[in-house]
């Protein structure tokens, strides 16, 4: 039997090769992907089937992702509010125009993803809170999706002496 030339199985060749991918760290820089109230605005009760009729609202901001694989979510929402109804979204990607729109899913395998604010324990600058980044519920695969919107089923609403009208949607690559 004739064999062909060996294989190193040296993790040092492989890495040295390009063979093997190192973790990196990336910093990200947070996206408003719904400006001022836009997490206060319903794009479609229930279910959106199509993000290009139904997620339209002019607070929605597409995200380019050009670098990562997560993206993460957080809700800035006044502190004053109260009886807070917690939105509820779903985050769409696709690769470039010509890709028709994919349902993401965040770590759970969910596809509608509910933003959990704690008026008693979010983060505050003194004018928002900001709801904790949960790692499955929050975190969305990007699927090979460069191009991302996000369209809510459920507006952020509460009452108080807060408004909804300067609550955002953050997110970030990672």
């Amino acid at each position: 039997m004739v064999l062909g030339n060996d294989i190193i199985a040296s993790a040092y060749a492989q890495l040295e090769a390009g063979g093997i991918s190192r973790p990196v760290g990336l910093s990200c820089k947070l996206f408003e992907l719904q400006t001022a109230g836009g997490p206060a605005v319903q794009d479609n009760a229930t279910r959106i089937t199509n993000p290009t009729t139904q997620i339209t609202a002019a607070t929605r901001q597409p995200l380019i992702a050009d670098v990562g694989t997560i993206l993460r979510l957080m809700l800035g929402y006044d502190d004053g509010l109260t009886g807070i109804t917690d939105m509820q979204c779903q985050v769409f990607g696709r690769a470039d125009d010509d890709d028709p729109w994919r349902r993401l899913k965040n770590n759970d395998e969910q596809t509608t993803i509910t933003i959990v604010t704690d008026t008693t324990e979010d983060a505050e600058d003194g004018t928002l809170k900001y709801t904790d980044a949960n790692l499955n519920a929050h975190a969305i695969d990007l699927d090979g999706c460069k191009e991302v919107v996000v369209g809510n089923i459920v507006a952020l609403a509460g009452g108080g002496s807060g408004v909804v009208s300067n609550s955002v949607l953050y997110g970030w690559v990672i």
